[in-house]
């Protein structure tokens, strides 16, 4: 959780890219929110990634098939997206309380702001969400893109940022 801009999507790749989450999981998908409205559009993008057809039901084709696989990991990253809208916010909230309840499939979940989506059982204690960095890592992260390090006006131009990581 937290604002657009804090680094969201890219500490979900870091977890999906790292060692220990490549060994632990036979297959590992992500799955951008964004273009998607609804939970059938959820559902839709889902298989899309999978590399599925669906016949039917999009979502019970999903799961039945998400239940049969080995150990998956799915990212579902900018998940305000589908679950912003309110008049498909129950039935989002349904598909992803339906993912949760496969025990072979683990979620993680990216979203702007602190709320949660409801009927599901996520993982406590819940995590905190990101905030902007710290001065030190703000400038070690812009003199590491940039290559400056040393203007005057430099913690200035930092703080102009917010120290908000995309804006670096």
């Amino acid at each position: 959780l937290g604002p657009g801009g804090i680094g969201k999507t890219t500490l979900a790749a870091a977890v999906l890219h790292h060692l220990d989450i490549a060994s632990a999981f036979k297959e590992r998908f992500f799955v951008s929110c964004e273009g998607t409205t609804s939970a059938e559009d959820l559902a839709i993008a889902i298989c899309s990634h999978l590399g599925i057809t669906p016949t039917g039901s999009t979502s019970k084709f999903l799961l039945r098939h998400l239940a049969s696989s080995d150990s998956t990991l799915l990212v579902l990253d900018n998940f305000e997206t589908p679950w912003e809208r309110s008049d498909s916010r129950q039935a989002v909230e349904e598909v992803l309380s339906q993912l949760t309840s496969l025990p072979n499939l683990s979620l993680l979940v990216t979203m702007r702001g602190a709320e949660r989506p409801g009927n599901v059982l996520w993982t406590r204690p819940f995590l905190q969400p990101l905030q902007a960095l710290n001065i030190k890592a703000a400038q070690q992260i812009f003199a590491a893109i940039t290559d400056v390090d040393d203007d005057p006006n430099f913690e200035e131009l930092i703080k102009l940022t917010d120290r908000v990581p995309l804006a670096l």
